[in-house]
């Protein structure tokens, strides 16, 4: 029996998909929360949903979260996420550029806002369909160097904004132009610590 050429051009494109979950569930987690239980508003409605938004604030996934964080934490926090971010799509080899607030605030002071809790970005169609294809659910591991850490002695005087190529001061640069990240002051107790010895892992979904 032959069969039509459409059916065979579908199933060799299916065998060729990878096979990978659309979502993690929080048991499938471990090693990477440090949650005890999961506190999104998960809808049993959207299986699918990539982020599961906490119970206590959307811009906070209740699977790795489990309370807001101090603004000075919570900026540490966000240029670390930039850069990983960053370096994901470089690796993926996929176009992305800056978005809505975010965008806001690279115009206004070539940073992100103080009172900014995440990070706005878009990414191209192909780069879409890439993401979803090959790297859905992949975890990127960064060491604190990678991250842009200034992993050198520190003092409380503030940290650096890893936009701002222009600013003025003692801060070094990394070969990109970048400001390396100080440890800010009013960063809760062993978090930088804790960055530099183990660096950051990131769940891409």
């Amino acid at each position: 029996m032959k069969l039509p050429v459409e059916l065979l051009l579908l199933s060799s494109s299916i065998l060729a998909a990878p096979l990978a979950p659309r979502s993690a569930s929080f048991p499938s987690l471990t090693g990477l929360t440090s949650n005890t239980r999961d506190l999104s508003t998960t809808d049993p409605r959207f299986p699918s949903k990539y982020f599961h938004e906490s119970i206590y604030h959307p811009h906070y996934d209740g699977r790795f979260s489990s309370a807001i964080l101090p603004i000075a934490t919570r900026q540490f926090h966000i240029k670390l996420l930039l850069r990983s971010y960053t370096l994901a799509m470089q690796r993926a080899r996929v176009r992305t550029w800056v978005m809505h607030g975010s965008l806001l605030g690279w115009w206004w002071n070539r940073g992100v806002f103080p009172w900014d809790s995440d990070l706005d970005f878009c990414v191209e169609e192909e780069g879409i369909r890439e993401l979803g294809a090959w790297w859905n659910m992949t975890v990127h591991e960064f060491g604190a160097e990678e991250l842009g850490v200034d992993v050198r002695e520190h003092d409380d005087r503030g940290t650096r904004n890893i936009w701002d190529s222009n600013t003025k001061g003692t801060g070094s640069k990394e070969e990109d132009g970048l400001e390396k990240i100080q440890q800010p002051s009013g960063l809760k107790a062993g978090t930088w610590e804790k960055v530099i010895e183990e660096g950051k892992k990131y769940l891409l979904g």
